[in-house]
């Protein structure tokens, strides 16, 4: 299992569409692109999620969202960019494995 990270919206899709992870977690905030690190887009992993669901190449693969309770608006806006999964941060290790084993066997 090879794990890859992003620090933003603009290389999370650049790399998916490269690399085209089995999985991908997002958090629903991230900083757009590298310019505007530190500056948190409230929606940023929904961006992405849209993004993915919109390419060929990147459709199928599962999505996982992460969220901060106090953000648990955001829920909807990721089911409805295609999450296949959400959870809530801070979240239990075992709870994001056994989501995890659900997509990657």
């Amino acid at each position: 299992c090879e794990v890859i990270s992003a620090m933003n919206v603009e290389d999370a899709i650049k790399m998916a569409i490269e690399r085209h992870p089995d999985l991908a977690i997002l958090d629903m905030r991230m900083p757009k692109n590298v310019e505007s690190a530190g500056l948190f887009s409230p929606y940023a992993g929904a961006d992405i999620c849209k993004e993915l669901r919109n390419n060929l190449s990147t459709r199928d693969i599962p999505v996982i969202m992460l969220t901060v309770m106090s953000e648990s608006e955001g829920i909807p806006e990721s089911l409805e960019a295609g999450a296949n999964e959400y959870l809530t941060k801070p979240f239990n290790p075992d709870e994001l494995l056994k989501v995890v084993g659900k997509y990657i066997k």
